[in-house]
């Protein structure tokens, strides 16, 4: 018999809420410090941010960064040790002499390096991803005061994360030291980009050619309930645990 593979996840909607709820942070989200003299001092500078659909329909949109790793947990007396991958995600609306402060990075989900590379990140990251999809509609209502509520937008600003972890969520080949094609922008082989300096005359990728971890069909998620205390000491709830 199969023995059954578990992670853990805290629940976006709770967490966003409460951040939400906090003054600081509400003013944050409510003031974009967007910067006119045509110097680019943080991501809403960009174009990229500032050419977004959702920015463009709501400039207080929630701009969420999701960040993944692995880490290892040794035993220093058995010399065991175990590998488990984290998701947690910051707000980029809050200045960023902020943002590497504790208290704007929150947990997302943890689960094993190795079911992780088995099952993928669907399962994990499902709560995540269907929040997402809310807050891309304006389907995210907070009631901030008993008697004011208001409907937030909010998008996935960027993904972050040491060159295997992107790599392995973004369909690509982990290790690019032996890589053929080793360009996130184009198909060029290794030949083909030191002949080149501009990628003009290579194929471009497209999401169409990736299978994206974040955009395949997600199957529904089983929750089994509150089984552990919440892992950032600032989240909204106990850990949920979800079957892989």
């Amino acid at each position: 018999m199969q023995t059954p593979c578990f992670g853990y996840f805290i629940p976006l909607r709770h967490t966003l809420e409460r951040i939400i709820r906090n003054p600081g942070f509400l003013y944050f989200i409510a003031n974009p410090q967007v910067s006119n003299d045509g110097i680019l001092r943080d991501d809403i500078d960009g174009l990229n941010t500032r050419l977004h659909p959702i920015f463009q329909l709501a400039p207080d949109a929630l701009r969420i960064r999701l960040y993944f790793d692995d880490v290892e947990l040794t035993d220093p007396i058995s010399s065991y040790s175990c590998k488990i991958g984290v998701f947690y995600f910051t707000i980029q609306n809050v200045p960023q002499k902020f943002r590497a402060k504790v208290d704007n990075i929150f947990l997302i989900g943890i689960v094993r390096h190795d079911h992780l590379r088995q099952f993928g990140a669907e399962g994990i990251l499902a709560n995540f991803l269907d929040v997402m999809d809310d807050l891309g509609q304006g389907q995210f209502p907070v009631q901030i005061t008993p008697n004011f509520a208001h409907n937030f937008f909010g998008f996935l600003a960027g993904l972050a994360g040491d060159t295997p972890a992107v790599h392995w969520i973004l369909g690509f080949k982990e290790g690019v030291g032996q890589a053929l094609r080793a360009c996130r922008e184009c198909f060029g082989t290794i030949l083909e980009r030191q002949q080149f300096v501009s990628t003009f005359p290579i194929l471009k990728r497209k999401t169409s050619t990736l299978p994206l971890v974040l955009t395949v069909p997600r199957k529904p998620i089983r929750h089994e309930g509150s089984a552990a205390p919440s892992a950032a000491r600032h989240s909204a709830s106990a850990a949920t645990r979800c079957r892989l």
